[in-house]
C-alpha cells in the first residue's frame, strides 16, 4: 500500500465492508505531491493565459454531484511536512477528513502558507436532491507576492496578507 500510493507515508489504514463499506485511515508523510492525483487537463498550463486566449474561463454549467459519497463512510487523518497543489506550495498541515450518508467534511486544522498560518474547512453534501457545497478560510499574516504569484499568478501585489473567506452554493 504504502509504495503504490505514497511512497514515504505512515500509519494505519483499514478497509471494513458491510452495509457501506468504509474506510478509516491515519497518514503522515514527509510530502504530499497532489499533481499526481489530480493532473493538469490536457492543454491546461499552470498559467492563466491559455485559458484567456482560448476563451474558457474554467467554470462549467454542469449540475455539480456529491452522490457518489452516499457510497462509503470514512474517516481519514492526514498529516505532510508539505503539500504541493499545482504551483502553490504549503508547508506543514493536518487534515482530518470525514464522508458519513452522503455527507464530506474536511478540516485543514493547521497550514503552514507562505510564512503565516491557515485554517480551512470543506463541505460537500449529496445526501439529498440539491447537492450543496461550502468552503470557510482563515488565513493569518501570509506572504502575499509568493502567494499569490504560485496560487493566481499575479505578481504585483506584496506585503503580509490576512484573509477570511465563506463561501456556500
Amino acid at each position: 500500500f504504502r509504495r503504490v500510493l505514497f511512497r514515504s507515508a505512515k500509519g494505519d489504514a483499514a478497509l471494513i465492508f458491510g452495509e457501506r463499506p468504509r474506510i478509516e485511515a491515519s497518514l503522515g508523510m514527509d510530502r504530499l505531491d497532489l499533481n499526481r492525483w489530480f493532473p493538469l487537463a490536457a492543454g491546461e498550463g499552470n498559467g492563466s493565459a491559455g485559458a484567456a486566449r482560448s476563451g474558457d474561463t474554467g467554470w462549467s454549467d454542469a449540475r455539480l454531484d456529491f452522490t457518489g459519497l452516499r457510497g462509503l463512510d470514512a474517516h481519514l487523518a492526514l498529516a505532510a511536512s508539505e503539500l504541493i497543489w499545482r504551483d502553490l506550495k504549503l508547508g506543514s498541515v493536518e487534515l482530518k477528513a470525514s464522508i458519513a450518508e452522503g455527507r464530506l467534511t474536511a478540516d485543514l486544522a493547521r497550514a503552514a502558507v507562505y510564512g503565516g498560518n491557515a485554517t480551512a474547512r470543506l463541505t460537500l453534501d449529496g445526501s439529498s436532491e440539491m447537492p450543496t457545497a461550502s468552503l470557510a478560510f482563515a488565513g493569518t499574516q501570509m506572504d502575499g507576492l509568493p502567494l499569490l504569484r504560485d496560487l493566481a499568478h499575479i505578481g504585483r501585489i506584496s506585503g503580509k496578507l490576512d484573509a477570511d473567506a465563506d463561501l456556500k452554493s
